[in-house]
């Protein structure tokens, strides 16, 4: 593989569920937040994450990708945005949708 895929230091991170929000603005914040959260859940034996229906769309630099996410009971749609940069392809846009919470 030619090309890394890599986050760029300005992504945003959302998240947002029928009990809340967050967002994390730049790499620093959005690593901090995934080290705590893997820390607060230690737990090896997680569901596996399933990932499907994915829907492409690029235009130059710039490539977002939809999709379904299910870790065990939860579930939701989850988009990512890439921006091509000096060659490199790096995240700049991460969102999720717990559409499962909404069901409860």
């Amino acid at each position: 593989m030619d090309q890394m895929l890599v986050t760029s230091e300005r992504c945003i991170f959302s998240f947002s569920s029928k009990t809340g929000y967050s967002i994390k603005k730049g790499w620093p914040e959005v690593s901090q937040h995934i080290r705590d959260y893997m820390r607060q859940n230690p737990d090896l034996h997680r569901p596996p994450i399933e990932r499907s229906n994915f829907v492409y769309h690029m235009q130059g630099n710039l490539a977002w990708v939809y999709f379904d996410n299910r870790e065990g009971e939860l579930h939701g749609r989850h988009q990512r945005v890439l921006r091509k940069e000096n060659g490199v392809w790096k995240i700049i846009n991460m969102t999720a949708i717990n559409e499962s919470s909404y069901e409860q």
